[in-house]
């Protein structure tokens, strides 16, 4: 939830935190339970190797997390080895 925030107001695809909450509580409702939040559980020590800046922690953290519960990161991202891209 906070990345999605972060990046998504960051990145210039909401103009305010309050859009970009609205955005996300409107995926979820209208997900069907394809959307789930996963237990934060992954420490900054498994981080994968690729991390080597300050600004790709969030994306390597969400990388390792996804894999830790057998999810998938997907993002519109090029640069996340790993990730699947989406359209």
């Amino acid at each position: 939830e906070l990345a999605f925030v972060r990046i998504g107001t960051t990145a210039g695809y909401f103009a305010d935190l309050a859009t970009a909450q609205a955005v996300l509580a409107l995926m979820v409702a209208s997900s069907r339970g394809r959307i789930v939040f996963l237990p934060d559980d992954v420490g900054v020590s498994a981080l994968p190797p690729y991390v080597k800046r300050p600004k790709d922690t969030t994306d390597g953290h969400l990388l390792v997390l996804a894999k830790a519960h057998g999810a998938r990161l997907l993002t519109r991202d090029t640069g996340i080895p790993g990730a699947e891209l989406i359209a």
